[in-house]
């Protein structure tokens, strides 16, 4: 049974992944609010105010192992953004590498995302300044492998899905669309892989115990995808059936381009692969 901290508890990513890894660990939180419903192995604190807090609260609860799930997305982002993008995926991350160096704590894992990967030319393309501060996370473990020796695993994500999930995802919203809130979709080619959050919580647990077995410290990428990829359209075809409605009443379709999103560079992670597929994952949110 391992001490895990994990940031940005209070999402639909953050929630699951807590969840998942306390049956078998003693978690703890850091977020922007305690969370008021207790469960067992799972303890809420607010983000502590300097490094020297940091340190003295990984030192006191002996953490393992920091699971780094904070973030700010903005897909084009304003002036006003630029605090908060600074705040969470460079300022909070320094300050987890920095107080994991002096409390001697030698693992972090990271999200990253495919929108750091927008182009088949090159292996880092960001798509949008928040691409940049997710990448911003990886420069920064580099540093403290070179140095300190602290291991680090930035697992990529694509599009994630489940139940009782609020986000402005696709799935989403198509699963609420209907005639009076009518759809414009552009892109209808573009390419998605969906992952089921079961699957996500287990390519989580599975890189904690990846982690634990490396003999070198390391700094790396691996992304956790669907094995296959999906378009828009047929996407809209697959939640029509689910639905037993077509949703192509509702829907307005933009210029059709053959975008892809992701170059494929960033390997899958080692001996993981889902076990929900699209169908199945989507059958469970009836």
């Amino acid at each position: 049974m391992k001490n895990i901290l994990i940031t940005g508890s209070s999402g639909f990513l953050g929630k699951h992944i807590c969840i998942n890894l306390s049956k078998k660990n003693n978690i703890f939180t850091f977020d922007r609010k305690i969370q008021k419903k207790k469960i067992k192995n799972i303890k809420s604190y607010l983000y502590p105010k300097s490094i020297k807090d940091y340190v003295a609260f990984f030192k006191k609860y002996k953490i393992d192992i920091i699971i780094h799930n904070a973030g700010y997305f903005v897909k084009e982002h304003k002036t006003s953004d630029i605090n908060k993008l600074i705040d969470v995926d460079i300022k909070k991350t320094l300050y987890l590498f920095e107080a994991s160096k002096l409390a001697k704590v030698k693992n972090i894992i990271s999200f990253g995302s495919y929108w750091q990967f927008y182009s088949l030319k090159s292996k880092f393309s960001p798509a949008n300044l928040y691409a940049c501060t997710k990448q911003t996370i990886f420069t920064i473990a580099q540093h403290y492998l070179n140095n300190d020796k602290i291991s680090h695993l930035q697992l990529i994500i694509f599009d994630t899905y489940g139940k009782n999930d609020v986000r402005k995802k696709i799935i989403n919203i198509l699963l609420k669309v209907n005639k009076k809130k009518k759809l414009i979709i552009n892109n209808p080619n573009i390419k998605m892989y969906p992952l089921y959050i079961e699957d996500v919580c287990r390519a989580v647990n599975h890189s904690v115990k990846f982690m634990f077995k490396q003999k070198k410290p390391f700094n790396k990428q691996f992304s956790i995808r669907s094995s296959k990829s999906i378009k828009v359209f047929e996407l809209v075809n697959k939640i029509s059936k689910l639905r037993g409605i077509n949703l192509n009443d509702f829907i307005t379709y933009g210029k059709k381009i053959n975008n892809k999103v992701f170059n494929g560079k960033i390997i899958r992670l080692p001996f993981w692969k889902p076990k929900y597929g699209l169908n199945e994952g989507l059958s469970k949110l009836r």
